[in-house]
């Protein structure tokens, strides 16, 4: 069963150093809004939210991803790409990871909506690809 999910990458600091983190997450609401936008709901406390934040940019994966739920975990501290044994490609438009055999969508972040514990990011579609 294919599932959504988001991937990102950023310079972050980890334990006093500055790091490039890419991370993985399944999502659950999301859609397409207008022509050329894409809209997924995130928990505000979720590290991606850090990633996307300071890069600006990132993809929605359409994939077959086995164990996709424990992609749900905070990706701080460990690599979940390595951790759950998933393959991935480097984006053509943004600086950010995809997951390898997905139909991706690349974004650059448009707009961030508070909405309490959650917030819902909206990003301008740069390329519509399968990988």
């Amino acid at each position: 069963m294919r599932k959504a999910f988001l991937t990102a990458r950023a310079d972050v600091e980890i334990l006093g150093k500055i790091m490039t983190k890419d991370d993985v997450s399944e999502i659950e609401n999301h859609m397409g809004v207008a022509d050329n936008y894409y809209a997924a709901e995130i928990g505000k406390a979720n590290f991606m939210l850090d990633l996307i934040k300071k890069s600006g940019v990132f993809a929605v994966n359409f994939s077959s991803v086995k164990n996709a739920e424990q992609t749900r975990i905070d990706g701080k501290y460990l690599d979940k790409f390595e951790r759950f044994g998933i393959p991935k490609k480097e984006a053509d438009k943004i600086n950010c990871p995809l997951i390898l055999g997905a139909d991706v969508l690349e974004c650059e972040l448009s707009r961030i909506i508070d909405m309490g514990e959650k917030a819902i990011i909206i990003g301008n579609v740069l390329k519509k690809h399968k990988i």
